[in-house]
């Protein structure tokens, strides 16, 4: 058959290039047969497969093609073809299959067809043409925009019940555009609108109530052109949170509005919350958010029992840790397993100031007030740092003494230098004093005491509190010397005190009753000085003596302000009470009334000898005499008598009295009766 004739191409009809995978049909209308996704071209190794069925069709009956013949691919009004194909044997029949390279479709519609060389020379009319829509460019930087109250606060029922507007941004906008949003367990897709108006989209309630209460839901959206292609969104989450109760944000009970002295947290911390709906049987947990680690806190669950303002203790150890910075307290609330967040509280929490009389000072033991005597401190003495607020393991301390020594030259001791406390420590810090040190310092200079402590743990000393300054006026004496045994005065002595004789102590003192213990040491002069001066006396030189049975305290003190004291212990002294004008027969009314006792006649020889050792009658009319004591009445009574003489007529005084009496009964003498004023030892 002669094919080439002008019959034959009359028949000759060629279909056009047939593209499997294409989406058909596209918009516009007529625009295009179909169009082409970038998931058959670009992602193709081999690029866009094209069919080719077997083209010689004649309108009465078929004809296959023939070995050798020849097909070849074009696009657009390019007159080089991109490809082609040579019929092979036993492809006679088969369709033919080529690739377009990447690279050759261009952005809108492309139009393909084909051209046959059959082996006889007849070269075919161009195939029917077939036109498809191809985008370069898919949609790219997208982008979610959500309102900023909703990334703040999430969707609760009364913000969805207004309902949330989204945006949508993305580059290579076309019409036909679909948008396709997913939010949590839902998806909802519309048509982009033509145009370049901004891309919006509302939701209420019932959308995200598909979505589902969830404080971290997936949200991303989806352009889909209409050849197929798409591209996503980075996700964003929301809080999505319709059955989330609404919360006030808590406050702290020790702070002033949003600012937390720290001291005023020193023994309690408190969260505060307001009374919310319904809060018997829900549950609570209040969060400090403040530094990593020990700077923050969350309490456990807690039941709430009652309807009203809830206060809740909260750890006050994270104080310490968040000094002079920033933390936001906030509490969830528990009900039947669903969630609800407060807002958070923002708060400042201040420094310490140094110096702060909210803590303790550092003292010396030994030292008295201000004045600190370094050469009377023990070898053991401890300086004592209390117990201060927030004290934990992890702090860091230093302890610095500074002075002047008495050479002139500075004094300088550190104890602490960024050391760690101890866990003996937690009660407060008692080092050991550097005595040895001290007592080479100035007498009258000035001691400095230095204490730092490091509440976040730095080693930076910059960053430590320093407590209240010490500072003692230092005393480098000699320590005084004194004997403070105890001292016994146990002779015989006899007190006329207060009694009215006439008589004057001759400064002998009898034996027993006096005593003088070297004084040596500290700055002189000394003085001394009795806590009872009707039990024991003490004069300028330090000279003690018994006055009244009893115990009393004599204290020797320098120039410098040391002392010393010693107890002394005094036994068997006698006061005499004298009476001028008794007569015998009153004589023993007068001693009970007096509270006395008669001075029996054995006693006689000691008492003189004690009263003619310590007293004298000079410059009186009245003289003793031990060899005045006689006894008289015998043979009806004991009378004991002494005599005392004038230089004229006697005078007989009455020392004692049993019963009975003579011829002198009714006359008025002077009398004398003893009197133990406390109870003899």
């Amino acid at each position: 058959m002669d094919i080439q004739s002008a019959v034959l191409n009359e028949l000759f009809v060629l279909f056009p290039v047939i593209i499997p995978g294409w989406f058909t049909p596209v918009k516009p209308p007529n625009i295009a047969h179909g169009g082409i996704p970038q998931s058959l071209y670009d992602g193709q190794s081999k690029g866009l497969e094209c069919l080719i069925d077997p083209w010689i069709e004649l309108r009465l009956q078929s004809w296959t093609m023939a070995v050798d013949d020849r097909v070849e691919l074009f696009i657009n009004d390019d007159p080089t073809p991109v490809t082609g194909a040579t019929v092979k044997p036993g492809e006679e029949a088969l369709r033919q299959r080529l690739y377009i390279p990447h690279g050759y479709l261009r952005q809108g519609v492309n139009r393909l067809y084909y051209k046959v060389y059959r082996v006889g020379g007849n070269t075919s009319e161009d195939s029917r043409d077939l036109l498809v829509l191809y985008h370069l460019r898919t949609p790219d930087n997208l982008d979610l925009v959500i309102p900023p109250d909703v990334i703040k606060d999430g969707v609760s029922a009364d913000r969805a019940a207004q309902g949330v507007e989204f945006g949508f941004n993305y580059n290579n906008r076309r019409p036909y555009d679909r948008i396709q949003l997913l939010m949590g367990d839902t998806q909802v897709t519309f048509d982009v609108p033509d145009g370049t108006a901004a891309i919006t989209h509302t939701l209420f309630t019932d959308t995200f109530r598909a979505a589902g209460n969830n404080p971290s839901a997936v949200i991303q959206f989806l352009v889909i052109d209409q050849l197929g292609n798409r591209s996503e969104s980075p996700e964003k989450r929301l809080d999505i949170h319709l059955d989330r109760l609404k919360l006030e944000k808590p406050s702290i009970k020790e702070a002033t509005n949003d600012v937390l002295d720290p001291l005023a947290a020193r023994n309690t911390l408190t969260a505060v919350i307001q009374a919310y709906t319904d809060m018997v049987g829900t549950d609570v947990k209040v969060t400090w958010s403040g530094t990593p680690g020990e700077g923050s806190h969350s309490t456990a669950w807690i039941r709430v029992t009652a309807q009203g303002t809830l206060e809740i203790s909260l750890l006050n150890t994270v104080v310490a840790h968040n000094l002079g910075g920033q933390v936001t307290v906030s509490y969830k609330v528990k009900r039947g397993g669903v969630e609800s967040d407060s807002d958070g509280f923002s708060m400042t929490v201040r420094n310490i100031s140094n110096q702060n009389p909210g803590l303790p000072t550092p003292a010396i033991d030994g030292a008295a007030g201000n004045e600190l005597n370094v050469t009377t401190l023990a070898d053991t003495a401890r300086t004592r740092i209390p117990k201060w607020p927030f004290i934990a393991l992890g702090q860091t301390l230093w302890l610095r003494y500074t002075g002047t020594k008495a050479d002139g030259n500075i004094f300088n001791h550190q104890t602490y230098e960024g050391d760690l406390i101890p866990a003996d420590g937690l009660n407060g810090m008692q080092p050991r004093t550097p005595v040895a040190e001290l007592a080479e310092l100035k007498n009258g200079s000035t001691l400095r005491v230095e204490f730092k402590v490091g509440f976040d743990g730095s080693v930076d000393e910059d960053k430590a509190v320093t407590f209240p300054l010490k500072i003692y006026t230092v005393k480098a004496v000699p320590k005084l010397e004194v004997d403070t045994t105890d001292l016994e005065l146990d002779g015989l002595n006899i007190s006329i005190k207060d009694s009215g004789l006439p008589w004057t102590e001759t400064g002998n003192d009898p034996v027993g009753t006096v005593a003088k213990r070297p004084v040596s040491g500290g700055v002189p002069p000394y003085t001394f000085s009795s806590s009872d001066k009707n039990i024991a006396s003490v004069d300028a030189q330090g000279t003690v003596r018994s006055v009244g049975n009893g115990e009393a305290t004599i204290t020797v003190r320098d120039s410098a302000g040391q002392s010393k004291t010693y107890r002394v212990v005094t036994d068997n002294i006698i006061n005499y009470i004298f009476k001028a004008d008794v007569s015998p027969s009153q004589f023993a009314e007068w001693v009970r009334s007096v509270g006395g006792t008669s001075i029996p006649y054995s006693s006689l020889i000691n008492h003189l000898s004690v009263l003619r050792l310590k007293y004298i009658a000079t410059g009186l009319p009245y003289t003793i005499y031990a060899t005045n004591i006689i006894r008289r009445y015998q043979g009806i009574a004991d009378i004991d008598v002494i005599m005392w003489t004038k230089p004229y007529p006697l005078e007989q005084w009455i020392w004692g009295l049993d019963s009975g009496y003579g011829a002198y009964d009714e006359e008025r003498l002077s009398s004398i009766c003893a009197k133990i004023v406390s109870p003899s030892t």
